[in-house]
Protein backbone atom coordinates (compact mmCIF):
# COMPACT_ATOMS: atom_id res chain seq x y z
CA UNK A 1 0.00 0.00 0.00
CA UNK A 2 1.02 3.73 -1.07
CA UNK A 3 2.16 5.81 1.71
CA UNK A 4 -0.79 8.07 1.03
CA UNK A 5 -3.14 4.76 1.39
CA UNK A 6 -1.60 4.53 4.65
CA UNK A 7 -1.72 8.22 6.08
CA UNK A 8 -5.30 7.58 5.41
CA UNK A 9 -6.29 5.09 7.14
CA UNK A 10 -4.30 5.79 9.78
CA UNK A 11 -6.33 9.42 10.00
CA UNK A 12 -9.85 7.00 9.63
CA UNK A 13 -8.92 4.87 12.22
CA UNK A 14 -7.88 7.89 14.44
CA UNK A 15 -11.01 9.48 14.49
CA UNK A 16 -13.14 6.29 14.92
CA UNK A 17 -11.04 5.46 17.94
CA UNK A 18 -12.35 8.71 19.65
CA UNK A 19 -15.78 8.34 18.04
CA UNK A 20 -18.96 7.30 18.16
CA UNK A 21 -19.13 5.29 14.90
CA UNK A 22 -22.72 5.83 13.33
CA UNK A 23 -23.49 5.00 9.02
CA UNK A 24 -25.64 8.39 8.99
CA UNK A 25 -25.41 12.07 9.76
CA UNK A 26 -29.17 11.69 11.22
CA UNK A 27 -27.91 9.00 14.16
CA UNK A 28 -25.10 11.45 14.69
CA UNK A 29 -27.27 14.36 14.87
CA UNK A 30 -29.36 12.16 17.93
CA UNK A 31 -26.31 11.36 19.41
CA UNK A 32 -24.86 14.54 20.13
CA UNK A 33 -28.38 15.50 21.51
CA UNK A 34 -28.20 12.78 23.84
CA UNK A 35 -24.47 13.14 24.66
CA UNK A 36 -23.53 14.61 28.08
CA UNK A 37 -21.76 16.91 26.30
CA UNK A 38 -23.51 17.46 23.85
CA UNK A 39 -21.11 16.23 20.39
CA UNK A 40 -20.62 13.11 18.54
CA UNK A 41 -18.48 12.47 15.65
CA UNK A 42 -17.69 10.03 13.16
CA UNK A 43 -17.48 8.59 9.71
CA UNK A 44 -20.64 9.17 7.39
CA UNK A 45 -21.63 5.90 5.33
CA UNK A 46 -24.82 7.59 4.10
CA UNK A 47 -26.66 8.98 1.27
CA UNK A 48 -24.81 12.36 2.20
CA UNK A 49 -21.24 10.80 1.92
CA UNK A 50 -22.25 9.91 -1.27
CA UNK A 51 -23.52 13.15 -2.40
CA UNK A 52 -20.20 14.44 -1.26
CA UNK A 53 -18.15 12.15 -2.97
CA UNK A 54 -19.86 12.71 -5.96
CA UNK A 55 -19.42 16.25 -5.72
CA UNK A 56 -16.14 16.14 -4.69
CA UNK A 57 -14.94 13.57 -7.30
CA UNK A 58 -13.46 11.89 -4.26
CA UNK A 59 -13.41 8.61 -3.41
CA UNK A 60 -11.70 9.62 0.67
CA UNK A 61 -14.16 8.95 3.72
CA UNK A 62 -16.18 11.72 5.28
CA UNK A 63 -15.94 13.30 8.68
CA UNK A 64 -18.73 14.37 10.45
CA UNK A 65 -18.83 16.52 14.00
CA UNK A 66 -21.43 17.85 15.47
CA UNK A 67 -21.75 19.88 18.25
CA UNK A 68 -24.26 21.96 20.19
CA UNK A 69 -24.88 25.37 19.58
CA UNK A 70 -27.78 26.16 21.79
CA UNK A 71 -30.21 24.09 24.67
CA UNK A 72 -33.89 25.09 23.58
CA UNK A 73 -36.21 24.85 27.11
CA UNK A 74 -38.45 22.27 24.72
CA UNK A 75 -36.97 18.81 26.16
CA UNK A 76 -34.59 16.48 23.90
CA UNK A 77 -34.32 20.13 21.21
CA UNK A 78 -30.74 21.66 20.45
CA UNK A 79 -29.29 23.81 17.75
CA UNK A 80 -26.49 21.72 16.28
CA UNK A 81 -23.73 22.62 14.29
CA UNK A 82 -22.31 20.13 11.62
CA UNK A 83 -19.02 20.05 9.98
CA UNK A 84 -18.71 17.33 7.22
CA UNK A 85 -14.58 17.57 6.34
CA UNK A 86 -13.37 15.01 3.39
CA UNK A 87 -9.54 14.98 2.93
CA UNK A 88 -7.98 16.05 -0.10
CA UNK A 89 -4.25 14.56 -0.52
CA UNK A 90 -1.82 17.27 -0.81
CA UNK A 91 -4.61 19.88 -0.24
CA UNK A 92 -6.78 21.14 2.55
CA UNK A 93 -9.22 19.17 3.54
CA UNK A 94 -12.91 20.18 2.32
CA UNK A 95 -15.20 21.35 5.19
CA UNK A 96 -18.92 21.88 4.21
CA UNK A 97 -20.77 23.24 7.64
CA UNK A 98 -24.54 24.20 8.52
CA UNK A 99 -26.35 24.44 11.63
CA UNK A 100 -30.41 23.12 12.35
CA UNK A 101 -32.88 23.28 15.02
CA UNK A 102 -33.35 19.47 15.57
CA UNK A 103 -35.53 17.39 18.74
CA UNK A 104 -34.63 13.90 19.49
CA UNK A 105 -37.95 12.43 17.55
CA UNK A 106 -36.44 14.24 14.71
CA UNK A 107 -38.89 17.66 14.30
CA UNK A 108 -37.96 20.87 14.73
CA UNK A 109 -38.40 22.35 18.01
CA UNK A 110 -41.80 24.79 18.30
CA UNK A 111 -39.51 27.83 20.11
CA UNK A 112 -36.87 27.92 16.93
CA UNK A 113 -37.28 31.05 15.08
CA UNK A 114 -39.54 33.93 15.91
CA UNK A 115 -40.45 34.87 11.92
CA UNK A 116 -41.39 38.42 12.62
CA UNK A 117 -38.30 38.91 14.48
CA UNK A 118 -36.52 37.54 11.47
CA UNK A 119 -37.95 39.63 9.07
CA UNK A 120 -37.45 42.82 11.13
CA UNK A 121 -33.34 42.26 11.01
CA UNK A 122 -33.33 41.12 7.62
CA UNK A 123 -36.37 42.70 5.54
CA UNK A 124 -39.32 41.44 4.67
CA UNK A 125 -39.71 37.55 4.07
CA UNK A 126 -41.04 36.08 0.88
CA UNK A 127 -42.17 33.10 0.10
CA UNK A 128 -40.79 30.91 -2.74
CA UNK A 129 -42.61 29.16 -4.88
Amino acid sequence: MSCPGKLLIGLVMAMLAGAVHADTLGALMKAAINAPDGRASGVLDDAVAGMISRTTGNAAPVAARIETVRVFRQAGCRRLKATLSQPVHGQLDRVFSFEMNLCRDGSAPRESLDLEQAAGRFGALQSVQ
